[in-house]
């Protein structure tokens, strides 16, 4: 996924709401926030900080710096999605009590098939 495609993401609702929840549930002041509705007004603040802000970046920041930076966002986003990825799998390959997979959610092929797009972003970025 290239600078563009990511901040694109951002811009429609199902991908900001995808980021933000993914990164709320991971603090854990987000967590103990008990009343449903400041839990939600919290998440709606998240998701249009993140759509306007990607939306600010396409309109506002000359070609040339995000030109500039993709190759940076390439190597972050591949780090990302091996460190979270290999996370991912290393938890959901973890063996029961009774030797099999507990959680056999991604698999050795998909995580592959994952690391190899990854690797051709990267090579189109740096082309």
């Amino acid at each position: 996924m290239s600078l563009n495609d990511f901040l694109m993401l951002l811009l429609t609702a199902g991908g900001a709401a995808a980021v933000a929840s993914w990164v709320l549930e991971r603090m854990k002041w987000y967590k103990a926030i008990v009343d449903p509705e400041n839990k939600r007004w919290v998440f709606f603040g998240v998701c249009a900080v993140l759509a306007v802000g990607a939306f600010c970046v396409i309109t506002f920041v000359p070609a040339a710096i995000l030109l500039a930076i993709a190759p940076y966002f390439a190597i972050i986003a591949s780090v990302f999605a091996s460190v979270f990825l290999g996370t991912s799998f290393h938890n959901t390959d973890k063996l029961s009590a009774s030797g099999t997979v507990a959680n056999p959610i991604i698999t050795a092929d998909v995580a592959s098939k994952v690391a190899k797009a990854i690797a051709s972003e990267i090579t189109k970025v740096s082309e």
